[in-house]
């Protein structure tokens, strides 16, 4: 799925239900993949089989692993690359330094940036664990879906 049909399906939902969703600004999916204890898994700071799916090429149903951490979110790392709202840069190797951590609430979660800046993306289905880590972060252009096997998803946040 690419970055800007979970941006138009966030919009959509805020029409359907009359309230506020959009994509978690990377900021907010670490905090909820990590907790208060900034833990390097959302279960913990260990890597544990059977926790979340590792298979690159099999994406698994929401519910097939349970909720983990103490906010109970579903599939924070394994399963699929989770857009967020966050701006990456043009460059693929690493971000621009406008963009770069820590992180901060300025214009690098504009939704009408230029189509040529990456998209952030966190979490993902990978063989090696440390891929999967609540701190591994990735940028992917916005009109792309992510490379076979390696496909990309979304989560959606409500504003209260």
């Amino acid at each position: 799925l690419a970055w800007y049909q979970a941006v138009q399906y966030c919009t959509w939902l805020s029409e359907k239900t009359g309230r506020m969703y959009t994509l978690p600004n990377e900021a907010q999916w670490e905090k909820a993949a990590r907790g208060p204890e900034g833990n390097l898994y959302p279960w913990g700071n260990g890597w544990q089989d059977g926790c979340c799916n590792s298979q690159p090429a099999q994406v698994t149903a929401v519910d097939a692993f349970p909720p983990q951490g103490p906010y109970g979110c579903y599939d924070l790392v394994g399963n699929a690359r989770e857009w967020t709202l966050s701006l990456w840069g043009e460059r693929r190797s690493e971000p621009d330094p406008v963009f770069a951590y820590p992180w901060r609430d300025d214009a690098r979660n504009d939704p009408q940036a230029n189509t040529l800046v990456r998209r952030i993306f966190r979490g993902g289905a990978a063989e090696d664990p440390m891929d999967m880590t609540c701190t591994a972060r990735n940028a992917f252009a916005p009109d792309k879906s992510g490379p076979p096997g390696k496909r990309h998803g979304f989560r959606v946040v409500m504003q209260v």
